[in-house]
């Protein structure tokens, strides 16, 4: 009786499971997984463009998703070919959803995958993506990545107000996608703003430990209770991928599906061998 109710657990767990992620899915203040056909990032009907920076274009949509051991993944991804020293690769997107994260207090969530594949050193002050509130105020949220070496990165936090200082750490990518996880705390315009960046945190132990972080930026002021749109800008030589803000970690780190789906399987198991 007792492993039948333990089965049964597990299957239940297994679809409440997989009916959250649909939920979260459709919760997210913005997702982007670059759904696309491989070819120019700015051909339709993809919502990125280069309106607002003008000159070549060499982002592009290419075949096949960046992968994270447990966050779910689908689509292709966004490659940026920029040489070092080359012109600047833009990929724009504005876009509404994102307004709240500047105009209203609360906590929220930002996660991308990013694979630093180009070397640029200390030559590229940019690596994307910038999450930007469009309004007279111009306020931004800016979690750089960029390669240092092969099998090495920076990771960059700067916010505005002003020409602030960058705050920056290195560490290691071991030639595989970074998950690149982002908390902000907006505290209605006090400027007392927190902004903290863990990276590859695992995602098997639920919300990271965010008092264990990588990066920290406070006393910032990102509160633009004016803005009415947003704009997300990619830009720099990395691919990118399943790009997220929203407001609670769930909706952020959505898990594989067939990783959740294993719950119930064990549990299906377990009530065939009770029979």
């Amino acid at each position: 009786m007792k492993r039948t109710a333990i089965a049964l657990a597990l299957v239940v767990l297994g679809l409440m499971s997989l009916a959250m992620v649909n939920t979260a899915e459709a919760t997210l203040l913005y997702y982007e997984g670059f759904e696309y056909d491989p070819g120019p990032a700015t051909n339709p009907p993809t919502p990125w463009n280069r309106s607002f920076f003008g000159g070549s274009q060499s982002a592009t949509i290419e075949a096949g998703s960046l992968a994270y051991p447990g966050l779910a993944s689908a689509g292709n991804r966004l490659a940026q070919n920029d040489p070092v020293g080359g012109t600047l690769s833009y990929a724009v997107n504005n876009t509404a959803s994102i307004n709240q994260m500047f105009s209203s207090a609360g906590t929220y969530y930002i996660t991308f995958l990013a694979n630093v594949l180009r070397y640029q050193g200390d030559l590229d002050s940019l690596g994307g993506p910038t999450f930007e509130a469009l309004s007279t105020g111009g306020k931004y949220v800016r979690p750089v990545i960029r390669g240092m070496s092969p099998g090495m990165a920076r990771i960059e936090l700067e916010n505005w107000p002003g020409n602030v200082e960058r705050v920056s750490a290195s560490f290691a990518t071991n030639d595989q996608p970074v998950l690149v996880a982002v908390r902000v705390v907006n505290d209605g315009g006090a400027g007392g703003d927190d902004v903290r960046v863990v990276v590859n945190p695992d995602l098997s132990l639920g919300e990271p430990d965010w008092d264990n972080f990588l990066l920290q930026r406070t006393a910032d002021n990102i509160t633009d209770a004016v803005a009415s749109s947003g704009r997300i800008t990619m830009n720099r030589a990395n691919d990118f991928d399943e790009i997220r803000v929203a407001t609670t970690w769930a909706e952020v780190a959505v898990p594989e599906p067939a990783s959740l789906g294993l719950l119930g399987l064990a549990g299906l198991l377990l009530l065939g061998r009770r029979r």
